[in-house]
């Protein structure tokens, strides 16, 4: 639980100090002041991410060229100290209790936010990148080392694309190419088993409401095979033709979760109400799954 939160030059605060109280917490103020900012604060720390872009730097305060996020976690007698730094220059610095981190994994799953926005309703009717990054997000949540895949197999794409754009030898993309079908194959293991469970706990919540119970499937879709040997030979047949488009044309980066409701697709034909309530459901059924994570986790300590 989170008994302490301060930040600094974070969006449009210049310092803030939270003390948090055991039970409910609520933000109040009016439009503008900050609200939706202190949330992205306690996500951001989580999971080291934004729940509302991409950019980092977007984050730190105008004007300012660094970023603070401090939090204490309670956790029956035990108390951490989690900080989080981010500068334009030097980039992230995290710290558990004074000590340096270096690996993201080992400072992200102490806390697990569920955040619902206006702007979720993309998860069903925006493009596919929403999806995918409701997933990632997620997962991330689940797994601490799923984080570092995504962030090998990104890194490894933007070396690959960079080799298709500048015409390099076909052995330059190779390597970037193995990188990206070893972690790129685990990727899309992983958000296969989510999407599973996703759609389980979705079905539960369509069972408790017989008003509004429809038809609902998860699917995910890609094209490639999923072993190393299938999806690397087939990211080296592709080179003459993807050196021409100076990308790669395949792997977790663009596949798809796909949501049928009604037999339909949601994205092309829920109406208002429907994209509103399958993303309300969504987050829903996240809150759910992470909190028997969390429960079991617990019980398997204790044991």
């Amino acid at each position: 639980m989170i008994r302490r939160f301060s930040l600094k030059n974070f969006r449009n605060y210049e310092r803030a100090d939270l003390d948090f109280a055991p039970a409910r917490n609520l933000f109040i103020g009016g439009n503008g002041q900050g609200k939706s900012n202190l949330l992205e604060a306690i996500f951001y720390l989580a999971i080291l991410r934004s729940f509302r872009t991409g950019k980092i730097s977007e984050l730190v305060q105008i004007g300012r060229r660094e970023f603070c996020l401090e939090a204490e976690l309670i956790d029956g007698r035990k108390r951490d100290l989690f900080r989080s730094e981010y500068n334009c220059e030097n980039r992230r610095t995290l710290c558990i209790n004074g000590e340096r981190i270096s690996k993201s994994s080992e400072f992200i799953g102490e806390i697990t936010p569920i955040v619902f926005a206006p702007e979720d309703i993309r998860i069903i009717s925006g493009p596919s990148s929403q999806r995918r990054s409701f997933l990632d997000m997620f997962i991330s949540m689940e797994q601490a080392g799923y984080m570092r895949s995504l962030y090998c197999y990104t890194q490894a794409l933007k070396q690959r694309n960079a080799v298709l754009r500048k015409h390099l030898p076909r052995a330059s993309a190779e390597v970037f190419g193995a990188v990206m079908a070893r972690y790129g194959i685990e990727i899309a293991h992983a958000r296969m088993a989510a999407i599973s469970e996703l759609e389980q706990e979705m079905l539960r919540l369509f069972e408790k409401y017989p008003l509004i119970q429809r038809e609902f499937k998860l699917n995910y879709q890609f094209d490639y095979q999923l072993d190393f040997e299938s999806y690397n030979r087939t990211l080296n047949d592709n080179y003459l033709r993807e050196i021409k488009r100076g990308f790669t044309t395949l792997g977790p980066h663009l596949d798809e979760m796909v949501c049928l409701y009604d037999r339909k697709l949601a994205r092309n034909f829920a109406s208002a109400g429907q994209t509103r309530l399958l993303a309300l459901f969504f987050k829903i059924a996240s809150l759910n799954i992470l909190y028997r994570h969390v429960l079991e986790n617990n019980s398997a300590n204790n044991l």
